[in-house]
């Protein structure tokens, strides 16, 4: 089947563009979904399937030259547990900007029904997708390593060949292994690693895996007469250790492996992967793990996890400096703990576990002189049916009250908060006495700029004494400082002296050419220099109705940009309501609509107290972008913008704030005028304050922008906390709240207090969305009077932070217990 109709969506059409200068487009997988699109709802815009239910690897990639590729995916529905309508479409590629796209996509209102496995309806489908990609200088693609189908490749072959047939129901049977530890050209490797290797997926049923077999031999050899021959081992999840003895100290080794299914059938051998030793063998040896004992079961929420004791391999004495615990499920590390002192044990927090559930546990030692061990052989356990910490656990339904944010628990802006519905304890049951609350707040980290251990840096304000979350542990912010310039600059040496003052003002031209700055003299007046806040600025004082009175802009001559950014600072804008707000434009004239080929960013009145961003394209014809709040303005503010030809990027203080197909091209024309304040003559000048405005004939990315817009930023102190390492993630801390009273009380906001937050937990899981949470455990609340009725709260949350109502619990103790 070949299937064309793919539309590229937005971010498509980018990498699309960019692919056409050199960029890479690497294809990554399909999706098929079940997603019904609403009429609101821009195919062109999506980023991810609203209902995805497969997930297909890519068998074969082909570039017929027609600016077009061919991508050949398998499907069956064996092992899909439910039918769906396949109405959504998705074909993923890896962006070096934005990560993993949706780089095409197709929609059908009347997908055609895929029905579930294992019944007498079986589905095995070969697709062809074509795909756009022009002229693209390179193409590429993620392919499975294990068939899913026969391709079109196999069944050409298999017809060719009369001996075929066995070795590809064999091939399709067994897969190919694949080794994921130790990682392709590894160093350091120890005397004795662990090797680990991908889960095996069955195809056909009825097949498992019984053995595995591991050999290794030097990077000269060929296997003959390998160093190390495991033969068939029963499979063990946590991988397999390498005896001692065998392994040499500065040696570059091989590794391969293979399979054997319970039907007796045998895999190809895997991919070869190369590592090297380390050149001692003087080293923390792997610790044991004690507890949970190996394939425990009906562990609890909070299990308390044991290492057995630190010990050395080799001569050189050492003594022990920390020890650290993981928990996997398959190869997805959930949880890290920090890094911890001379202990042996760790009580792992509440909320990352789930009830009825296999998880993997680690732990590695480390040594003053030899620093960390590697892992400890990984041992399972499977977690009880219910976790209940007091007499029960009780479970809010729905957020009844919810301040800046929506009913589904998302922060609609800084310092939201959300308060559940009361719940009644049963009839003929005790009063309850006492209770405990537990939230989970996803999607809250803070950005951070650059981190020590004694200081981060962030965007973000933080407030000294605010309770802070870290991957590290707890900490409380110290003294917050503002600050310019904290973070590297990537850009070279240049100068921010500016002109006729001390405001910076920069052309960044890397390749060398004139960067001159200069100012049109038609005897009006000259911007004025003024500092505020610390800061220099450039204040343009124009009128609100001259089309030529006004302070003059800056003019840079440029050559034909297509490509190029421009960043700067704003502040005090004013909502003008007749007049266009100019603050950057390209041009060789007036704006008109006879083509002059230019472009133009500005600010206007929309009325209701925001402005709206606007461009004039080069056929004189007016886009509108989204609305911003003039307070965005009041304080100092970073602006940026990236024009990729037919594509437009606007950025607020760092982050991506929207995008729009626009025609950036003023190609063709020569002695291009760069204008920084308005257009040509000065004609309706910006109003306003500006500050930093840097011009660069490339297009930055994202990390840049966000390097340059924190050259304002705030550096808090968390020296007092006594980190051993540099946090690399970090949440301010929201608030608990809590109500209780008699049965039926209707609870209003002024009924929820503050309870104390006993722990406070950064934790990650395999949410699609928001993996990253802070767990908040209040500490055993005794109210004045028994009661009937609670509910619990959540303030002081984050712009775009999910509290899940879901994901909410209170464990409650009667009176007498």
């Amino acid at each position: 089947m070949n299937t064309k109709g793919l539309i590229l969506t937005e971010r498509g059409k980018d990498l699309f563009n960019r692919a056409q200068a050199g960029t890479a487009i690497k294809f990554s997988h399909v999706e098929y979904g079940s997603g019904v699109l609403g009429d609101d709802v821009n195919p062109e815009q999506i980023t991810s399937l609203l209902a995805s239910k497969v997930t297909l690897p890519i068998q074969e990639i082909k570039t017929p030259g027609d600016g077009s590729v061919v991508i050949t995916v398998a499907f069956t529905n064996t092992g899909i547990a439910e039918g769906f309508y396949h109405r959504e479409t998705a074909i993923y590629a890896d962006d070096p900007i934005h990560g993993q796209i949706v780089y095409a996509f197709h929609y059908s209102t009347d997908g055609g029904f895929v029905a579930a496995g294992g019944g007498a309806y079986i589905i095995e489908d070969v697709t062809d997708y074509i795909i756009e990609i022009g002229n693209a200088l390179e193409v590429k693609a993620v392919i499975n390593n294990m068939v899913v189908l026969a391709t079109k490749v196999d069944i050409t072959n298999h017809n060719e060949d009369p001996e075929a047939h066995g070795q590809l129901l064999n091939r399709l049977a067994t897969g190919i292994p694949e080794i994921i530890s130790p990682i392709a050209d590894a160093v350091d490797v120890g005397e004795t690693p662990v090797y680990r290797f991908r889960e095996f997926t069955p195809v056909l049923a009825g097949t498992s895996e019984e053995a595995i077999q591991i050999q290794i031999d030097l990077d000269t050899g060929n296997f003959t007469a390998p160093v190390h021959d495991s033969g068939f081992l029963t499979t063990i999840a946590g991988g397999y250790e390498q005896p001692a003895g065998m392994l040499q100290i500065s040696k570059r080794y091989k590794i391969r492996c293979r399979r054997r299914l319970n039907t007796g059938q045998i895999s190809p051998w895997s991919e070869i992967v190369f590592f090297e030793t380390r050149n001692i063998f003087n080293y923390v040896q792997r610790p044991v793990n004690l507890a949970p004992v190996k394939n425990a079961t009906n562990v609890g929420e909070c299990p308390l996890l044991k290492s057995g004791p630190f010990a050395i391999a080799g001569t050189e004495p050492d003594t022990h400096a920390g020890i650290q615990f993981r928990i996997r499920q398959g190869d997805t590390v959930l949880h890290l703990s920090p890094e911890l002192g001379t202990v042996l044990e760790y009580l792992l927090p509440a909320g990352l576990l789930q009830v009825s559930t296999d998880y993997i546990f680690e732990c590695r030692h480390k040594g003053t002189l030899l620093g960390w061990s590697e892992w400890s052989t990984a041992t399972g356990f499977r977690t009880a049916s219910a976790f209940i910490t007091g007499d029960e656990a009780v479970y809010p339904s729905t957020w009844e009250g919810y301040d800046n944010a929506s009913v589904a628990g998302v922060a609609l802006a800084d310092d939201a908060a959300l308060r559940s519905n009361g719940i009644d304890q049963g009839e003929g049951e005790g009063d309850w006495a006492e209770y405990s609350v537990r939230a989970k707040v996803r999607g809250s980290l803070l950005d951070l700029l650059s981190t020590s251990k004694t200081k981060i840096i962030t965007f973000e304000k933080i407030v000294q004494g605010d309770s802070l979350v870290t991957d590290k542990g707890q900490a409380i912010a110290g003294d917050v400082t503002r600050t310019i310039g904290a973070v590297a600059n990537p850009f070279g040496a240049y100068s921010l002296s500016g002109i006729a003052g001390n405001v910076p003002i920069a052309i960044v031209d890397e390749s060398g050419n004139n960067t001159t700055l200069t100012v049109i003299d038609n005897g009006t007046t000259a911007p004025q220099y003024v500092t505020d806040d610390g800061y220099d600025y450039i204040q343009w004082n124009g009128q609100t109705s001259s089309y030529a009175e006004g302070a003059l802009a800056y003019h840079y001559i440029g050559t034909s940009p297509d490509v190029f950014s421009f960043c700067c600072f704003l502040k005090d804008v004013p909502a003008l309501s007749t007049n266009y707000n100019f603050f950057f434009g390209i041009t060789d004239g007036d704006r008109s609509n006879n083509a002059q080929q230019s472009l133009f960013l500005s600010l206007k009145n929309q009325g209701n107290n925001t402005l709206i961003w606007n461009t004039f394209n080069a056929d004189g014809n007016l886009v509108h972008g989204d609305p911003i709040p003039v307070a965005e303005f009041k304080n100092r503010t970073a602006v940026a913008i990236v024009a990729e030809k037919n594509f437009l990027k606007i950025y607020m203080n760092g982050s991506l704030y929207t995008t729009a197909n626009f025609d950036c091209s003023v190609g063709g024309l020569t002695n291009q005028r760069i204008s920084i304040g308005g257009w040509k003559l000065g004609h309706y000048p910006f109003r306003g304050k500006m500050s930093q405005a840097k011009y660069f004939d490339r297009a930055l990315n994202d990390n840049e922008i966000k390097i340059l817009s924190g050259q304002l930023c705030y550096e808090t102190d968390i020296s007092a906390d006594n980190f051993i390492t540099a946090p690399t993630k970090v949440a301010a801390v929201p608030l608990i709240t809590a109500a209780t009273g008699a049965a039926g009380t209707v609870f209003t906001a002024d009924n929820f207090s503050e309870i104390p937050i006993e722990k406070a937990t950064l934790g990650t899981d395999n949410d699609p969305d928001r993996p990253d949470f802070i767990l908040l455990e209040s500490a055993k609340q005794t109210p004045a009077e028994p009661f009937r009725r609670v509910a619990l709260g959540v303030s002081g949350l984050s712009n775009n932070s999910e509290t899940r109502i879901s994901e909410t619990q209170i464990d409650t103790w009667k009176t007498g217990a």
